[in-house]
């Protein structure tokens, strides 16, 4: 019996997120026990890279629109900008009024780039890179990867974010992203990648899921003096 190409795409899938679940459950910074006991320098020092992780997600956009090959690819990439932006409050908004309720100034740091360290500008080059040098399929795939990690990983940035001991408003924007459904929007052209080159969607999501993994690995020691 043949199974179809979502099914087969779908236990693919699961078993990279069980994996990466996994793995990213060794990682200190997703222990609220730990986290918890930040004093305020190291939760300011945590936010402000954080920004820098999430903040330049716009770049691979930016790059992945211009590529795209036709009006539909080229919409779900408008699509989810738009939803960025949100109704009321972008994300971006969202996530200063995290940083105020810890007094973190994230404007200056954007002009400033203080905390912009270099682990994260390698982790955002190499999603530019990916989508520059590998085929379309691929960097499709790896789009969809890092929507997929939004519902993989907010959760346990919500634990992190509720362990520094901010107020309810302050959590909204992690709140948000932990029932995001960007990754919905990819879905259907990353089934049809799949159904002819599966190999490509492959390429993609490892990449994505090894890089996220290096960089956890690389905050979680910047967090804890590890390096």
């Amino acid at each position: 019996m043949t199974t179809n190409p979502q099914t087969a795409m779908n236990l693919y899938l699961d078993q990279c997120q069980a994996q990466y679940q996994a793995e990213v459950k060794q990682i200190a910074i997703f222990n609220s026990a730990i986290t918890a006991k930040w004093d305020l320098e190291t939760k300011l020092k945590f936010t402000k890279i954080f920004y820098h992780i999430r903040g330049h997600f716009i770049d691979m956009l930016w790059h992945l629109g211009n590529l795209a090959p036709n009006i539909e690819y080229k919409s779900i990439v408008l699509k989810n900008i738009q939803e960025e932006f949100g109704s009321k409050n972008s994300h971006e908004v969202l996530f200063f009024n995290f940083a105020n309720s810890l007094g973190a100034d994230i404007k200056n740091e954007i002009v400033r780039p203080v905390w912009y360290l270099d682990f994260v500008k390698e982790f955002n080059h190499n999603h530019i890179k990916f989508v520059l040098e590998k085929s379309w399929n691929s960097a499709w795939a790896a789009f969809s990867a890092y929507e997929k990690l939004d519902n993989l990983d907010y959760p346990n940035l919500f634990e992190l974010a509720q362990s520094l001991d901010v107020n309810r408003q302050a959590l909204v924007f992690f709140k948000i992203h932990m029932s995001v459904t960007h990754f919905d929007h990819t879905e259907p052209q990353l089934i049809q990648i799949w159904e002819s080159d599966p190999e490509s969607v492959k390429a993609g999501f490892e990449f994505i899921f090894k890089n996220q993994l290096e960089m956890w690995r690389s905050l979680d020691a910047e967090m804890h003096n590890q390096k």
